[in-house]
């Protein structure tokens, strides 16, 4: 504004000094151009001042106003390790509370996947009680394996813990589960999101354990992922193919006897989540099957194998958009087939109706 005011100016004093010299100028033909080339420049001082006002008044419109933002990503997105709640491959300061590096789920996932709230009932059948649980913890540990400069994504690295329980009488389900992960992104135009997890899994129903180094890999393509979840606008969806090898130490009883035996495999996750959005923006469905096979194994312990399959929706009476970082409680309808002892789960065929949370 001032830039222009003092141009203006300028212009002014130009035209009042050009009149001076060429009432100077003897020849008319020159005489006559003179004046010309000083209507224009006062034709210009004129314009320059008739703009300047409206120019302050956008200025201080565009001061004034808010640009809009873009939506919040409430899901974690594959392609965008921000947004994932924890692993964020920025790590958490140091100076960040310890609480707010500690996520509740149902279970042990990467950062990158959306996962139901964890949940405890207890309920009564025939005159037995019986406590039902699927509950997971994860602390984001704050730092990095491998510095920025070396690698732009970084790696991120957390603990958890995760616990299965079933009291019923019938068939008892108590499985534990201690990871330590890592995580790191690599790729442009085909991301790649490789992690490894060493892992304990414990069946203290069968008195079972296994030590395992669980390698995987996640593509992201451009199909992977679309929309944003939990909006009222549009509706999205996500489709995870995660590919694993374990290597294991297997401890089993068998014939009330300790067996030790080692046993090396592939395994293979299939992840899909659609949100309907609009009116029903707070609803997920989600179907999770994953399969797991020893490729040699110890003929002491024999081969394992496993085919675990969960689906079901869950719906959110907290907008996480609204209330972000806030202690999210749900109610889920989901049915569970099949085992997985990579995690220590024993076969269950069962439905589930339950309330949960979800905490960061």
């Amino acid at each position: 504004m001032r830039a222009l005011l003092i141009g203006t100016a300028l212009a002014a004093v130009a035209h009042a000094v050009a009149a001076q010299n060429c009432e100077a100028v003897q020849e008319d033909l020159a005489r006559l151009r003179c004046w010309d080339q000083a209507a224009a420049a006062r034709r210009a001082g004129a314009a320059a001042e008739s703009i300047a006002p409206k120019t302050a008044i956008a200025t201080a419109v565009r001061s004034q106003s808010t640009i809009p933002t873009a939506p919040i990503q409430i899901a974690p997105s594959t392609s965008d390790p921000k947004s994932w709640p924890w692993g964020s491959n920025d790590g958490p300061s140091v100076d960040t509370l310890a609480l707010d590096r500690v996520h509740v789920r149902d279970k042990l996932t990467m950062p990158y996947e959306d996962a139901k709230a964890a949940n405890l009932t207890l309920t009564s059948s025939n005159s037995e009680q019986v406590l039902k649980t699927t509950v997971a913890m994860i602390y984001d540990l704050p730092y990095h394996f491998l510095r920025d400069e070396e690698h732009p994504a970084g790696w991120s690295t957390w603990v958890g813990a995760q616990w299965v329980k079933d009291g019923q009488s019938k068939k008892p389900v108590d499985s534990r589960l201690y990871r330590f992960a890592g995580l790191g992104q690599y790729g442009t135009e085909i991301k790649l999101l490789i992690g490894s997890t060493l892992d304990y899994s414990e069946d203290k129903i069968a008195h079972n354990s296994t030590v395992g180094l669980r390698p995987e890999i996640t593509p992201v393509f451009s199909w992977t992922e679309g929309g944003i979840p939990y909006s009222s606008a549009d509706w999205a969806y996500s489709a995870l193919f995660r590919f694993g090898a374990q290597m294991d130490r297997v401890h089993t009883n068998k014939a009330t006897a300790g067996v030790v035996g080692n046993a090396v495999g592939l395994n293979v996750r299939m992840s899909l989540n659609y949100y309907p959005g609009g009116v029903v923006a707070p609803l997920r469905l989600f179907s999770e099957t994953v399969r797991a096979t020893d490729l040699y194994a110890d003929s002491i312990i024999g081969k394992r194998n496993s085919t675990y399959n969960d689906f079901g929706m869950e719906w959110m009476f907290t907008r996480p958009d609204k209330k972000p970082g806030a202690i999210a409680p749900t109610l889920s309808l989901h049915r569970t087939i099949g085992a997985n002892f990579l995690s220590g789960l024993p076969r269950t065929v069962q439905t589930v109706i339950a309330f949960g949370l979800k905490a960061n």
